[in-house]
């Protein structure tokens, strides 16, 4: 045989010997037929081809069913599919999950549009008959009519579901053994046995004891034969991923029951876990919204994401297509820490970047900052969420697939325009930050600004309850590190303390002289010489000197005559380039930004030397709380005169203390 025939393409014609396979091969004619291996890896070779022609080309169930696993974004993914359509498509407002060792146990309170399209629920192909299917219904979460039989795929091999129509309760079932020898899934229905029947109603009443099949609603679904047995830490993940899962402006009505039943399958004690609601992930934070408009260039398919509004006037060949909106907010003190403590975070580093929300569901259970500077600060408490609606196109632009899921590597398939916009607006987070919390100063200045200019329209009671709110406000609000005051300087704090100020003059003013000489005979004839505030008073800032005994501490007793000499011209310096500081800022005005919010480079070291005057000032607040505790429980059981006599004297304690507290700070 001569060299080229024995290297040609070949293929094996039915005229060749009968028992020779007709195939295709780059293999020479006689180097196939007298191997038997290779004459066994060409039938297979036809054996393949044949599959393509009958599949159209298409993958077989076998290469469909590893590819999903294969692509499966995590394990936890899943589960939020079938919540989805207990949400969507159910319109339940219970949703029951059971993790067991070897299966996990779906339900909701929902209802099926009808038995025929709950025996195709597990078909993956559209046959043309989902009215439910609506693409200008923006709430709706569903839209590939395959992520629940996907969700069954990654994670386990069969899969049983059960609804009550009507008092009866039918069954479907999809097996992956079937779908693997067949290469289809075909819709299926039948009774439920009396067993089954029972087991039904039994998950049912997890969520509501006094469920009974005469409410004619209620979908059990039970995934088995998982492809890894669930342990503790998959139970934890999961819950953990329920968390913030829904927005609660889209789904504010829904309970999520979770039970854990590693241990026992329908154990004695069935209390739930955990039962979940959507909640504001913003805990409360002040929230800046952008809205992002999508248009189509016609000519060249163009797509622009834009915070502008394109005139279809001047902008003809742009064709607007979809909205979206971009929340910005910072959390800080308590916020941070109610949000670690509902997410069970360790590092605030989990929380920091993008949250995509479609339809009201998180597709982005782990934030991604997709390659955006965070800034020196790493974004602490900085948060981002991005909601859009049940739209098509603007699935196709954020590469929203079947299982809802986007990665970090999301960021790659964006548009062109869409990465210019979020690097514009983005590019530098602390920015943003710094001037977001520069709006909320000037917010905060203008409030106490009002404050102040209606005092003298306040009676005592009104002035007295304004003045403990601005304490209150002023607490929750000043901290060293992220506070929307981080100093006691500037504008904010400044608008702050004269409204303080303006309250205890107009409290001065409205207090008779008759109350404050009754006062001070209470003060000598109690038979404590000090009065219970200043007893008091003293015992705290004794105990607080014992407890700062050591270290550092400015304040501390003892040293050196000549240190202390030191420290006290270096307070007076010091007091001296604060007073210069304070005239330029007044003589330039709100003209030069307000400097809170612009300086925090210069905030940080100032706010480091503060440190130990911050911790002295909170303990003088907390001795104000206590003061306050005392005279409530003093008041008690004495007629109104006396009240109102024990409630004046309280007030000048704490007034006293607060002017403690003002020379405490002149005089470091």
């Amino acid at each position: 045989m001569s060299a080229n025939a024995q290297t040609q393409n070949t293929q094996m014609s039915s005229s060749s010997s009968s028992s020779s396979p007709e195939i295709i091969t780059n293999m020479g004619l006689h180097y196939v037929t007298s191997s038997p291996t290779h004459l066994r890896l060409a039938q297979e070779a036809l054996s393949r081809q044949n599959r393509m022609i009958e599949y159209d080309g298409r993958i077989t169930a076998k290469q469909e069913i590893f590819q999903i696993r294969q692509n499966q974004p995590s394990k936890e993914a899943p589960y939020a599919e079938f919540w989805d359509n207990s949400l969507g498509w159910g319109k339940a407002s219970n949703i029951l999950t059971v993790i067991n060792k070897s299966s996990v146990v779906f339900a909701d309170d929902g209802n099926f549009i009808s038995e025929s399209h709950f025996a195709q629920m597990f078909m993956k192909t559209k046959i043309g008959n989902e009215g439910r299917y609506d693409e200008d219904d923006e709430s709706l979460l569903g839209k590939f009519n395959a992520g629940s039989t996907d969700s069954v795929i990654n994670m386990g091999e069969s899969a049983r579901s059960f609804h009550n129509f009507n008092g009866v309760v039918k069954k479907t079932v999809f097996e992956l053994s079937q779908y693997k020898r067949d290469g289809k899934i075909t819709p299926n229905i039948e009774n439920a046995t009396s067993r089954e029947t029972g087991d039904f109603v039994n998950y049912m009443r997890l969520m509501n004891p006094e469920y009974n099949l005469n409410s004619g609603k209620g979908t059990v679904i039970k995934v088995e034969s998982l492809r890894s047995n669930n342990n503790q830490g998959n139970v934890d993940k999961v819950i953990k991923f329920a968390k913030g899962l829904f927005r609660p402006d889209a789904f504010n009505q829904v309970e999520m029951h979770m039970f854990n039943w590693l241990n026992e399958e329908w154990p004695d004690d069935r209390k739930p876990t955990a039962i979940l609601t959507p909640i504001d992930t913003t805990f409360g934070a002040t929230v800046t919204t952008k809205k992002v408009n999508v248009y189509k260039k016609e000519s060249n398919g163009e797509v622009v994401h834009t915070l502008k509004t394109l005139s279809p006037e001047t902008f003809t060949d742009y064709k607007y297509k979809a909205s979206y909106e971009i929340d910005v907010w910072t959390l800080k003190g308590d916020q941070l820490q109610q949000e670690k403590s509902y997410f069970g975070i360790s590092e605030d580093k989990e929380r920091v970047g993008f949250s995509v929300y479609r339809a009201g569901r998180n597709i982005t259970p782990t934030p991604f900052t997709w390659g955006i500077s965070t800034g020196q600060s790493r974004g602490r408490g900085i948060r981002i969420a991005i909601r859009y609606p049940a739209n098509s196109f603007l699935d196709e632009e954020f590469g929203c697939g079947t299982q809802k899921t986007l990665t970090d590597s999301s960021w790659s398939h964006f548009s062109d325009s869409m990465k210019e916009l979020f690097e514009k607006e983005f590019n530098n987070i602390q920015k943003l930050v710094d001037s977001i919390r520069s709006q909320q100063q000037k917010a905060w200045i203008k409030k106490y600004k009002a404050k102040t200019a209606n005092i003298s329209n306040l009676d005592k009671e009104n002035a007295v309850q304004e003045h403990l709110a601005a304490k209150a406000d002023f607490e929750e609000n000043f901290n060293t590190k992220d506070g929307l005051i981080k100093k006691r300087s500037g504008h904010a704090y400044k608008a702050w303390n004269e409204f303080c100020k303006a309250c205890e003059n107009r409290i001065s003013e409205l207090t008779p002289e008759e109350d404050e000489e009754e006062e001070d005979v209470l003060g000598n004839s109690s038979g404590n010489d000090n009065g219970v505030g200043s007893e008091l008073e003293e015992e705290e800032l004794e105990e607080e000197d014992d407890q700062q005994g050591g270290g550092n501490d400015d304040d501390q007793q003892g040293g050196s005559e000549e240190t202390k000499k030191d420290e006290e011209q270096e307070s007076v310096q010091k007091g001296s380039e604060g007073e210069k500081e304070q005239e330029t800022e007044e003589q330039t005005g709100s003209g030069s930004g307000e400097d809170d919010g612009q300086q925090s480079e210069y905030e940080m070291s100032d706010d480091e030397d503060q440190g130990e005057a911050a911790k002295t000032i909170e303990l003088m607040g907390d001795i104000q709380d206590e003061i306050r505790k005392v005279f409530e429980n003093l008041k008690v059981g004495h007629g109104a005169d006396t009240n109102k006599f024990l409630e004046t004297y309280c007030l000048n304690i704490l007034a006293k203390i607060d002017i403690d507290k003002e020379k405490y700070l002149e005089e470091i």
